[in-house]
């Protein structure tokens, strides 16, 4: 029986294709299986902190736990604190912008949570926070928006087209749309020029499906066409309050599997209340009685809700009278179904959830 001569000069081959295996079948998960942090798996809660006790804090929800791991970004940057009354949060850039009313500015990796910037204090009392690119956002305050640098990250001047006390920000198809208590300003998203200005439009903003911005006025829902900038009105069977006495993140929200939109029934000071509304859009019936009742006992705070597009679901905030029993309420957002309801003590103060994309 003949036998092939095996040649040592193929053993450094060999060995080569066995490494290269070994190395691909270790890295073959691709950017988006890669964990990119602790954080990543769940979303924020933005606490305004127990004001003349402490300051503003961040709680995490990790999917199917059954309760909040606390203050994590006091965890993740010991001896450094956010500002007093820490109202709005977004994320921007892989990066999650805390804006407190007073004191300290932060910005802070959206997976890690480790402080990146920080601005120790704002020219003004601070409200929200909108990036426009790698280098520029928007900050809004008590007295105007600020052009702000994030490379420096420090305020710029005030834009001239807008005065007075400024909430919720939102950008679309070219224009910038401003909330302000005296109404809603559209502003060139490149020359920041007026283009149009609404009076009576009370609440923060939020995106549809199909691309139009949403807000309020007394009497419901108002729809913005952001190709024309006109509106359409929907009427609700109940008052809309807006949140300018004591200002917070409050706003309908958009469902991104349904042509739909949620609202919380708050109270007139911009919280309390325990009924939300759900709008199909075209269907004014969908309206007259509330989708969602929360359970006996419990009312908003904060911005009462959000929607999480991960699960399509609703996570409502809610406290009890005395504010130190907490609940996170988790619904399906096409039934309505409570589906959680996860209970935390603290006087956290819940000011808003965050979700990272």
């Amino acid at each position: 029986m003949l036998r092939r001569r095996f040649s040592f000069d193929l053993v450094p081959l060999i060995v080569s294709a066995c490494l290269l295996s070994v190395s691909c079948k270790k890295n073959d998960a691709t950017p988006e299986q890669q964990s990119r942090g602790k954080y990543e798996n769940g979303f924020f809660i933005v606490n305004e902190g127990w004001f003349g006790h402490e300051n503003g804090s961040v709680n995490f929800y990790a999917y199917g736990a059954d309760t909040l791991q606390t203050r994590v970004f006091q965890v993740e940057n010991p001896g450094k604190d956010l500002g007093v009354t820490t109202e709005y949060a977004t994320i921007h850039n892989g990066k999650l912008y805390l804006v407190s009313k007073q004191g300290a500015f932060v910005a802070a990796d959206a997976y890690t949570l480790k402080e990146t910037n920080r601005l120790d204090k704002l020219p003004a009392d601070g409200r929200a926070f909108l990036g426009l690119d790698e280098n520029t956002a928007l900050l809004s305050t008590a007295n105007g928006i600020y052009l702000f640098n994030l490379k420096t990250f420090t305020p710029g001047s005030t834009l001239s087209t807008v005065t007075g006390q400024v909430g919720d920000m939102a950008k679309a198809n070219g224009s910038i749309y401003i909330s302000q208590s005296s109404g809603v300003s559209i502003l060139d998203a490149n020359s920041y020029a007026l283009q149009k200005k609404y009076a009576g439009l009370i609440q923060g903003f939020t995106v549809a499906k199909d691309g139009a911005i949403w807000t309020t006025n007394s009497k419901g829902l108002v729809r913005f066409n952001t190709q024309t900038l006109d509106t359409t009105q929907v009427i609700l069977p109940f008052t809309s309050y807006g949140s300018w006495f004591a200002w917070n993140a409050l706003s309908p929200v958009a469902s991104s599997k349904e042509a739909a939109l949620f609202m919380a029934k708050v109270a007139s000071y911009g919280a309390g209340g325990n009924t939300i509304y759900k709008y199909t859009e075209g269907d004014i019936n969908s309206v007259q009685n509330p989708f969602i009742t929360v359970p006996n006992g419990q009312s908003f705070y904060g911005a009462a809700l959000r929607y999480d597009a991960k699960k399509n679901q609703l996570v409502v905030t809610t406290v009890l009278t005395g504010y130190q029993e907490n609940h996170l309420l988790f619904y399906d957002a096409t039934t309505g179904t409570l589906l959680k309801d996860v209970t935390y003590n603290g006087y956290y103060f819940p000011a808003l959830p965050i979700f990272n994309k």
